[in-house]
């Protein structure tokens, strides 16, 4: 008789390679979604609304007010009025993709941002954490 262990194993892989589904990602879409809410959080300044957007998950560990004390925080020299992504890095198989943005004030001075989100192409796309690099 044959180890029924090795039959629930090659079972159980075939089950999660069956279940498990690649993760795709729409780059544009992400990057529509940064400057989405980058708009509204760093040139409107509305955090309540941009707070909104961000996903369950990042709400979760961010209350509200640090979330605003964050964005006031780490702009004491303004914000930009004009914001637009410059680039996009996918994380292989993972349902995270970064956004790189850049903004201006309109007087010469450059905001350049990171911000992070999780889905796919499938799901949409929710921002999870916002990094100002310069």
């Amino acid at each position: 008789m044959r180890n029924p262990l090795i039959y629930l194993a090659a079972v159980l892989a075939i089950f999660i390679a069956a279940c498990s589904e690649r993760i795709t990602h729409n780059e544009e879409l992400a990057a529509k979604r940064a400057e989405e809410f980058a708009e509204i959080a760093l040139v409107k300044q509305n955090f309540d609304r941009a707070y909104e957007q961000m996903s369950s998950k990042a709400r979760g560990y961010l209350p509200l007010e640090n979330f605003k004390e964050a964005m006031i925080g780490s702009h004491r020299d303004g914000f930009p009025k004009t914001i637009k992504a410059t680039g996009v890095r996918q994380i292989k198989d993972a349902s995270t993709i970064f956004v790189i943005l850049r903004g201006q004030d309109g007087a010469g001075k450059v905001f350049e941002y990171q911000i992070m989100l999780n889905g796919s192409e499938k799901s949409d796309y929710q921002v999870s954490t916002v990094r100002r690099l310069s």
